[in-house]
């Protein structure tokens, strides 16, 4: 078993409330759900209104597979209006 992971941490523009934040985030991981079949969860600076970390989970029988999947939901999420800030990408 092999298991892809991405922590992405996000800046988000032009949000006046944690409201607007969830709306743009939850759009986000709806969309690599759909699209990918992954899990993702916001694990960090949740009551920040203008920063947040995404977790990013697959799990494959091949390292190339889940290397691309991950690969792939990073650049989906540059489609979206936030800002990459840093990420972490591991393949175990």
């Amino acid at each position: 078993m092999i298991v892809g992971s991405l922590a992405v941490r996000l800046l988000i523009h032009n949000v006046s409330s944690l409201k607007d934040k969830r709306r743009i985030l939850n759009s986000i991981k709806d969309n690599l759900r759909n699209e990918f079949n992954i899990s993702i969860a916001e694990i960090g600076h949740q009551n920040s209104r203008r920063e947040s970390v995404l977790a990013i989970v697959t799990v494959s029988n091949n390292s190339r597979f889940a290397n691309m999947v991950i690969s792939q939901a990073l650049n989906k999420i540059k489609l979206f209006p936030v800002e990459i800030i840093d990420y972490t990408h591991e393949i175990l």
